[in-house]
């Protein structure tokens, strides 16, 4: 093998291990149907980022959608406060969909059978001992309709034949 197919190989993994994660917290929320809805929440004491996964499997084609709120548990957060400010799912450690930077409302269409992660970003601030922030949120799966493929309009046939006939028309000037 050569060092030129290596390195080829490995650039072409580079996105790919540049989004695997190192989760601060992983959770499991088992099988999510579809269709199944299920809560999730994640607290802190103290100053941190954190990516936050939750494992979950579907058994048939879904839609997904959830929410997340935050929670500073003391007054105007001058002791501590969360922001949380991203979603992403993945699926073999690759994301599916574009990243979510409004993770109080988010949603993940046309999701296949297997098994994903939702990756829940953040950062506490000021956080103390005494002092707990939190988020929780839910997460829902729906079955995915299929998309019925388009019936062609009468108009098309019609053109279609319109330009067979000017094709042949065309054809049998030549030959005469």
């Amino acid at each position: 093998m050569s060092l030129k197919f290596l390195a080829v190989g490995l650039f072409a993994l580079a996105p790919a291990l540049a989004m695997a994660q190192s989760c601060t917290k992983t959770f499991n929320l088992g099988s999510m149907g579809p269709p199944a809805t299920k809560s999730f929440s994640s607290g802190y004491f103290t100053a941190a980022n954190f990516k936050d996964c939750y494992n979950f499997s579907i058994n048939a084609p879904a839609n997904s959608t959830g929410t997340t709120t935050e929670w500073n548990w003391n007054f105007a957060g001058l002791l501590g406060s969360i922001d949380v400010w991203g979603v992403e799912l993945l699926s073999g450690g690759v994301r599916v969909g574009a990243f979510d930077n409004s993770p109080e409302s988010f949603a993940f269409g046309n999701l296949s059978t297997g098994a994903y992660q939702l990756v829940v970003s953040g950062t506490t601030t000021r956080g103390s001992l005494t002092t707990l922030v939190a988020y929780s949120g839910s997460l829902s799966t729906s079955v995915a309709t299929p998309v019925a493929a388009p019936v062609p309009e009468p108009e098309l046939y019609a053109m279609l034949a319109l330009g067979f006939a000017g094709a042949a028309w065309v054809s049998k000037r030549r030959k005469a």
